[in-house]
């Protein structure tokens, strides 16, 4: 400190070099907002009553008041000793500035458990940013560009921060806006995509399988440096896979090499969780595009058969080595199948994006918008719809009664049809809370808003059967199950309260969609709401007596759609 002080600032000052002091200032929204993984972190022991946090009133500390913790402008945050005035006199004199203390406020849903495994991700994850991140991105050294700084940008990506003083500094302070800045912000997952496909290129990692295969052909035992970068390779191809799935956009990665390892290293048993990363590897690179192919909707609606037999030889391997390592040690092997279901959907569902545009035009020449759907269309509209529907009962308590990786069958109804409500399991949320926050949130509310999409479409109906018969004549749906209760809405209840669940705050887009599907399961099919407006030149539908009409929830949850598209 005292050669800091005596020698670093004042040959700063006299060259001309700003001095920059750095310290902690907190403002009254990062102090509510602050995560539980900080604010245990820098809890402060005291006298009765016991330990005090962020804000609060410190009391009488040596003889004096120390205001409240860590708040800009107390006592408690001043710099120790003699630095204090050196630095008052830095800023009288024009040549320092201070910036309150920056940290990667990463509200995501690993930090909203006080649990130890909560505490646990939010430091190793807030290290990563920290110290690995910054300095290499700012002040790039080759020797440093590392696997762990690609490992870094996938943490990143995973696990989105918010960034408080950004936003203040373009005058957002509202914490809904800023939380939905940041998570409905594709432009930032581009960014970081973009930073880790070069990052990869720049340590080789694209060779790693062929490493691995080559180490894995000799007597002696594979270095784990080879074994770790094969690990990072494999996640840094699901991420991309991920993000080309939500974006559309092509991949930048060829998974190719890598399949012809996977199960090998999952047999392996180096550590729990390999078996889940070479499943979870193996489902995504079904959905892979040739790298920086363009129109990938085309392509996937084109390769269907193909994709479709490729989902089945996934089914026949995986789910009895993911059973095996869930009662094996790892507890989490279940969200493989999650994964999974998230992959399905998004590539069956593609013949309903291709149903959306169709419909369109139809209706913008005056048609009543019923596109011709043939028998292959249908089957992969019920696959995409049991995708969907395994993926929402997962989080139940009833899923997990005959399977240990959660993939249970429904209780049977009464006598008159309906189905009890399910129970959402505390363990499951707990699970997700530290789970991947774009990966988690964007697959649960992309399978719920299929279902609704879908129900609305008059394409599936309460039981979540394609109803071909009813399309085909013309005859809209019975969505009196609504009402009854069959599995439809049992799941969408379910799906509302998982996401609730996991929200870390009620400004959280899990939170939102939760609320909103609720409000839809309440009012969306009341007669008195208005009807999905008809094309142009049709004849408008007219309510009938009895039970609600059917209604098309695309346009009553437009902007939570719009919102869900974004993401």
């Amino acid at each position: 400190m005292e050669a800091i002080r005596l020698h670093a600032v004042p040959a700063a000052r006299k060259a001309g070099i700003k001095v920059v002091w750095v310290n902690w200032g907190l403002t009254e929204a990062e102090a509510q907002s602050m995560p539980p993984g900080i604010a245990a972190g820098f809890s402060v022991p005291m006298p009765p009553p016991g330990i005090k946090a962020f804000g609060e009133a410190m009391g009488i500390v040596d003889g004096r008041e120390g205001g409240r913790i860590l708040m800009k402008g107390e006592w408690n945050v001043e710099l120790y000793g003699a630095l204090q005035n050196q630095y008052e006199e830095g800023l009288g004199i024009g040549t320092d500035v201070c910036i309150n203390k920056i940290i990667l406020l990463i509200t995501n849903f690993y930090n909203t458990s006080k649990t130890d495994r909560a505490s646990e991700v939010y430091r190793g994850l807030t290290e990563c940013v920290q110290l690995q991140l910054g300095a290499a991105l700012l002040s790039p050294n080759p020797a440093e560009l590392k696997l762990e700084f690609l490992l870094g940008l996938v943490l990143l990506l995973h696990f989105k921060p918010i960034l408080h003083v950004t936003s203040y500094k373009r005058g957002v302070f509202s914490l809904h806006k800023i939380i939905h800045a940041s998570k409905i912000n594709p432009h930032s997952s581009l960014m970081l995509h973009g930073l880790m496909h070069r990052t990869a290129f720049l340590v080789d990692l694209s060779n790693s399988p062929q490493v691995y295969l080559r180490a894995r052909s000799s007597t002696s035992p594979i270095p784990v440096e080879i074994v770790t970068a094969f690990r990072i390779w494999l996640l840094y191809c699901i991420s991309d896979t991920h993000g080309s799935l939500q974006s559309g956009h092509p991949c930048k990665t060829d998974a190719t090499s890598s399949l012809k390892a996977t199960r090998q290293f999952a047999g392996l048993n180096n550590l729990s969780t390999d078996a889940r990363l070479a499943a979870t590897l193996e489902g995504y690179a079904i959905a892979q595009t040739p790298i920086d192919a363009s129109g990938t909707l085309k392509l996937r609606l084109a390769s269907l058969p193909r994709l479709a037999e490729s989902l089945d030889r996934w089914e026949a391997r995986w789910p009895a080595v993911l059973n095996h390592s869930q009662v094996n040690g790892d507890q989490l092997a279940y969200t493989g199948m999650t994964s999974f279901y998230f992959v399905t959907l998004s590539i069956m569902s593609t013949v309903f994006t291709r149903f959306l545009a169709d419909r369109r035009r139809i209706r913008e020449v005056g048609g009543q918008g019923r596109p011709h759907l043939s028998t292959s269309d249908w089957e992969s509209l019920q696959r995409a719809t049991d995708a969907a529907s395994k993926m929402i009962f997962s989080v139940s308590v009833e899923s997990a009664q005959w399977s240990p990786i959660r993939a249970g069958v429904w209780p049977n109804a009464s006598e008159q049809g309906h189905r009890d409500f399910l129970s959402l399991d505390p363990r499951v949320v707990h699970d997700y809370q530290t789970g991947p926050d774009n990966m988690t949130c964007v697959s649960f509310i992309f399978a719920i808003n299929l279902l609704l999409r879908l129900a609305s479409a008059g394409l599936i109906g309460c039981e979540l059967q394609c109803l071909r018969q009813e399309y085909e004549a013309g005859r809209e749906p019975d969505m009196r199950g609504l009402f009854v209760g069959l599995k439809l809405p049992r799941l969408l209840l379910l799906g509302s309260q998982f996401l609730k669940s996991i929200a870390p705050q009620p400004e959280h887009p899990a939170f939102k969609h939760g609320e909103l599907v609720e409000t839809l399961l309440e009012t969306g099919l009341r007669a008195d709401m208005p009807n999905d407006p008809p094309g142009p030149g049709s004849s408008a539908r007219h309510s009938a007596p009895g039970p609600a009409p059917f209604q098309d929830w695309t346009t009553i949850g437009k902007d939570w759609e719009g919102d869900l598209e974004k993401a």
